[in-house]
């Protein structure tokens, strides 16, 4: 999580980071089953190839992770990677209950990916390149680890639809500090 460009930038990632940790056990594991209902749509969408090698960037509690486990098959391989050393374990600990061999999950950064270059056929981040203090270092980061004529499958939020203001006004009295 280091970043040796930027103390700031580090700090803000290390607060992410346990943002996430603090959540990890119960993180899409109680009530409806958002990120996993959206977590597999991306990986329809993004038709992966059996066999393929594939990323799974900020993988949380595997969303991506296991979906694209089973489209790649037996042959292929998943990594998944999160900044959050705690949705790391409490993934392992899923992979392991699942008996999955084609997956592995590993704390690291997005904007700094410990990984050759061209390794991957499609790499994932669902709902969390908004997270990226760098985001133009996080996409050149993904282009370099993309096999050439490989692909990008990302998911965020549309615009707010105004009917549900209300909602977001009720976040925003909680908040302890307003952002300007």
């Amino acid at each position: 999580m280091e970043d040796p460009e930027n103390p700031e930038i580090a700090e803000q990632k290390r607060e992410m980071a346990g943002v996430f940790s603090r959540g990890a056990a119960t993180y899409d594991q109680v009530g409806p089953l958002f990120f996993s209902h959206f977590g597999r749509r991306l990986v329809e969408l993004a038709q992966i190839p059996e066999g393929a090698s594939v990323l799974d960037i900020a993988t949380g509690r595997g969303a991506v992770l296991f979906p694209a486990a089973e489209a790649v098959g037996p042959q292929g391989h998943v990594t998944g990677i999160d900044l959050s050393k705690d949705m790391v374990k409490e993934t392992g600990r899923e992979i392991e209950r699942r008996n999955i061999k084609n997956v592995q999950v590993q704390v690291m950064d997005a904007e700094h990916l410990d990984v050759p270059g061209e390794s991957f056929d499609v790499v994932f981040c669902s709902f969390a390149i908004f997270f990226f203090p760098q985001l133009e270092r996080a996409v050149l980061e993904m282009k370099r680890v993309l096999k050439p004529g490989g692909r990008v499958a990302v998911s965020t939020w549309g615009p707010l639809d105004q009917s549900a203001k209300w909602y977001t006004d009720l976040l925003e009295s909680y908040l302890i500090e307003k952002k300007q």
